[in-house]
C-alpha cells in the first residue's frame, strides 16, 4: 500500500493506492453505496459502510472520492480538498491567536 499527498495552489490531493486484486469497472460506481460489497462472500468483517461514510464526509467538504482500479493491478482512491485561501494577516493570526 502507498499513501500519496500532493499539493498545488488550488488543492491538496490524498491518494491511497494498493496492489491487490483490483475491482472490475462495473463495480466502481457502486463502491460508495451503503452496504455494497464487491465480494459479499468474502469474510473481511466489514458491513459495507466504510466507503459510504467516507463519501458523505467528502461531500460535506465539497469534494468526492475518485476511484481508479484495474483487475490484478490494484486500486487507487483519491480525495482532493480545496486549499485554504490565505488572506492578509492570516499568518499572524495563526501564530498569535487571541
Amino acid at each position: 500500500m502507498q499513501i500519496i499527498l500532493a499539493e498545488d495552489e488550488s488543492a491538496i490531493t490524498l491518494a491511497v493506492q494498493d496492489y491487490g486484486k483490483g475491482i472490475e469497472a462495473a463495480a466502481l460506481p457502486r463502491l460508495t453505496e451503503p452496504f455494497y460489497q464487491v465480494e459479499p462472500g468474502r469474510h473481511s468483517g466489514g458491513s459495507g459502510l466504510g466507503l459510504a461514510l467516507c463519501a458523505r464526509i467528502a461531500q460535506l467538504h465539497g469534494t468526492a472520492l475518485e476511484f481508479e482500479s484495474h483487475p490484478r493491478a490494484g486500486t487507487t482512491v483519491r480525495l482532493a480538498l480545496q486549499a485554504a485561501k490565505g488572506g492578509e494577516g492570516d499568518e499572524d493570526e495563526a501564530q498569535n491567536p487571541t
